[in-house]
């Protein structure tokens, strides 16, 4: 009689039962791996560039740069390097949260030994549903990130914390964020026809705004000529006004992360504020609630909290709209100038060269009281009815009110709705007719004579 080891065959049923699982598993991330190619259209995706461009490179990164948009559309590091000698990287993706920027941190460290790291703090990015980055609605920022990260136990566990369990879905199976697309036979063809071309293989990135083309450069600079110039600046919503310490629970919980990592490991860290226009700082009513809790949290770690918004125009003049690219990002010019000064201060302070309280004012009210007067632009609001407009100046004007013309246009008709003689409201409600094509309003400060800000609505 012939015998068989219970153990034996125990082991060749579970090891088939390995193998069986081990082939699944591989016919599963196949079939993954290719409905992504398919549906996930990522041929301008800027972190897939920066990324790109951060492990392939072979100088060690001295500087590091984490943060928004901000940073790369305001800080050259060309020019960086001309002010402080090291090699400087922007490691910056769009809407980078900050618990983002502490995984970002973590895997920068593992390539490069890094002397400092300066965290931006862009306020759009702490407060509000944006600060809650772990709802379904505000995940596609942290997946800019590890759509393109190296596996490694830093990236599993960026992907572990950075939503509820129930969402990890989308998280690890990107092509199930676009299943819809997967019945769009059209637009999987063009996503395919864009990962086949040489400009996807060679990660060129560009972006066309208003005509104007914007591209990826290198050491994660964000290269565009695009100028917000012509007084245009304006929302047709008005943001929520801060409440005291605005930041929430999640951000505070990944700044003191990142401030305690870079204390762990012995690393110099700067937190600042890259500037934005006076027209988007002002929309807050009351922009020093973020500044002084961003700057209470700093000083709990004897850091200190550089908000360049509060800069004195005199070292750094942005009034401009000329070197800005839309209401919060410098253009290349903006960047070049900010760049230069930036570097400049820092260094300056390390020698004793310059003073915080010498550039800096002591809030954003007191910068936009001592600052050069003007509209700022404009919040146009639409009724419910959507026959009313209402017209609010942003501004720091002491004296002077606001002057507006108002009116439409349809085909070559032009209908006058307010003319400059009527009044000097800093806020005004007009009546538009049913019919028009396009809403135009423009505005001055009272004395002046030429149009300083304008508005285009299209119906």
């Amino acid at each position: 009689m012939r015998r068989v080891s219970l153990f034996t065959s125990s082991f060749r049923r579970n090891g088939k039962r390995f193998l069986c699982a081990v082939l699944f598993l591989c016919i599963f991330m196949g079939i993954e791996k290719g409905m992504e190619f398919a549906l996930v259209e990522d041929a301008n995706e800027w972190s897939r560039a920066m990324f790109h461009d951060f492990y392939t490179r072979e100088e060690n990164i001295d500087f590091l740069y984490l943060g928004s948009s901000h940073v790369y559309c305001g800080l050259n590091p060309a020019v960086l390097e001309e002010k402080e000698e090291g090699s400087h990287f922007i490691m910056a993706t769009p809407s980078q949260p900050l618990n983002g920027s502490y995984y970002l941190l973590r895997e920068a460290v593992k390539y490069n030994d890094i002397s400092k790291v300066y965290l931006e703090l862009y306020f759009g990015q702490s407060t509000g549903k944006e600060g809650a980055f772990k709802e379904a609605d505000q995940l596609p920022r942290n997946w800019r990130n590890t759509n393109y990260m190296k596996p490694s136990l830093n990236k599993l566990s960026y992907m572990l914390t950075m939503s509820e369990p129930s969402l990890y879905y989308m998280t690890f199976l990107p092509a199930r964020r676009y299943w819809t697309d997967a019945f769009s036979p059209e637009k999987i063809k063009e996503t395919i026809r864009r990962k086949r071309t040489q400009d996807y293989a060679d990660y060129y990135v560009e972006n066309v705004l208003n005509g104007v083309v914007e591209t990826y450069v290198k050491d994660g600079f964000y290269y565009s000529e695009h100028k917000a110039e012509g007084g245009v600046l304006y929302d047709i919503i008005k943001p929520e006004p801060f409440t005291e310490n605005p930041m929430t629970e999640d951000a505070q919980k990944y700044l003191h992360k990142i401030i305690n990592y870079c204390l762990e490991k012995e690393i110099e860290l700067v937190l600042y504020s890259a500037p934005v226009t006076d027209y988007q700082a002002a929309l807050y009513t009351d922009y020093d609630k973020y500044e002084r809790q961003a700057a209470a949290i700093a000083a709990q770690y004897g850091l200190s909290y550089y908000d360049f918004n509060l800069c004195k125009e005199e070292y750094l003049d942005l009034t401009d709209d000329g070197l800005f690219r839309d209401k919060g990002h410098l253009n290349v010019y903006g960047a070049e100038k900010f760049s230069a000064f930036f570097g400049e201060f820092f260094t300056g302070l390390e020698k004793g060269n310059i003073s915080y309280e010498q550039c800096f004012y002591t809030s954003y009210e007191e910068k936009l009281s001592n600052g050069k007067e003007r509209i700022l632009g404009l919040v146009v609001q639409e009724s419910e009815t959507g026959d009313f407009y209402t017209v609010t100046s942003v501004d720091n004007l002491k004296e002077q009110g606001v002057m507006y013309c108002i009116y439409t246009l349809e085909g070559e008709t032009r209908t006058l709705l307010r003319d400059w003689t009527e009044g000097t409201e800093k806020q005004v409600t007009i009546h538009v007719p049913a019919a028009y094509d396009t809403l135009i309003i423009e505005a001055r400060p009272e004395g002046k004579t030429e149009m300083t800000n304008i508005v285009k609505l299209y119906k």
